[in-house]
């Protein structure tokens, strides 16, 4: 009888203090889940709120995002892109990503401010992914060719002058092509956010483009020439096309604000293609590049972008 009593007494006590346990379990969980409700909710509030751009930094701590050193890769891996990106790099086309489509073609009429003079000439424009470019401008009847073979700028006859170097960074190293190859190479990418107004917020009844806008640390090097650069890139949060790059120019101790832009993007050969680029310095256009035709290609071995076979 006593024994039973003392058992009685002791499942008596181990129920009351498990019941104390659950309601204590109980009452954290209602907490946790309130805070994270609050937590989403002010999340959802915070994104419909669409930031705007005014407050966006050039600058950023790259040492913070890991770089993986990796060999020379000829195409884009999917599954290796930040999930958003993935769909960014879709919306191109496939071009990047598999054989078949690495030489571009462009025809058309380049705009260039040298000093104080401006000229408009018929351009023919290779390009060969990753990184090769030849251009052939039409000239008070004579033809000037520049190019780039992955490591060396060239000119035909001459040494490339600091405008040509500037075009050629324009068109090979400020392009949706080098962002995605500088992804598979690690360099330094954050992403800021999607959605971005293209304003300061205070224009009621907004309806113009927003933004996906990601922080890039470059890597830029053109024989000799050799920086990093840090970049804004804006990409179209609807279409996914790129339509922007912003960064600051430091030029013999002075800082530059550049901005490269993108329209007129449209499909060639299955492959989304911009029909206009044109790159600003200090808010002024010092290139413009309009595209009227073009065509895609396979990967040639004819030596097009060779420095040895074109100088």
């Amino acid at each position: 009888m006593h024994n039973s009593v003392s058992v009685s007494r002791r499942l008596t006590f181990f129920l009351h203090k498990t019941k104390r346990k659950v309601t204590f379990l109980v009452i954290l969980l209602i907490a946790a889940t309130a805070s994270t409700a609050a937590f989403v909710s002010a999340k959802l509030k915070a994104k419909s709120k669409s930031p705007n751009m005014t407050a966006l930094s050039y600058t950023f701590n790259a040492q913070s995002i890991q770089k993986i050193s990796t060999p020379e890769i000829e195409y884009i891996h999917r599954a290796r892109l930040l999930p958003r990106l993935q769909y960014t790099a879709d919306a191109l086309g496939n071009r990047l990503q598999r054989p078949g489509g690495e030489r571009v073609l462009w025809l058309g009429t380049l705009t260039q401010l040298v000093g104080s003079e401006t000229m408009s000439s018929p351009v023919r424009i290779l390009i060969e992914f990753p990184h090769r470019i030849r251009i052939e401008e039409q000239r008070g009847g004579q033809t000037h060719v520049i190019g780039f073979d992955g490591h060396n700028g060239w000119k035909q006859g001459a040494m490339l002058s600091r405008h040509e170097e500037d075009l050629i960074e324009s068109l090979v190293f400020d392009s949706v092509d080098h962002f995605f190859v500088g992804q598979m190479r690690g360099y330094g990418t954050r992403p800021l956010g999607t959605h971005f107004r293209d304003d300061d917020g205070s224009i009621p009844n907004y309806n113009g483009h927003f933004y996906d806008i990601y922080q890039f640390a470059d890597q830029i090097s053109i024989g000799q020439s050799k920086r990093e650069q840090q970049k804004l890139y804006y990409f179209n949060s609807e279409t996914m096309l790129l339509e922007r790059i912003k960064y600051q120019l430091n030029r013999e101790g002075t800082t530059i604000p550049v901005e490269i832009q993108f329209s007129g993007w449209h499909q060639a050969s299955g492959q989304q293609m911009p029909g206009t680029i044109i790159r600003l310095e200090n808010g002024n256009p010092v290139v413009s590049l309009t595209i009227q035709h073009i065509g895609v290609g396979s990967r040639l071995a004819d030596g097009s972008f060779d420095a040895t076979n074109n100088k």
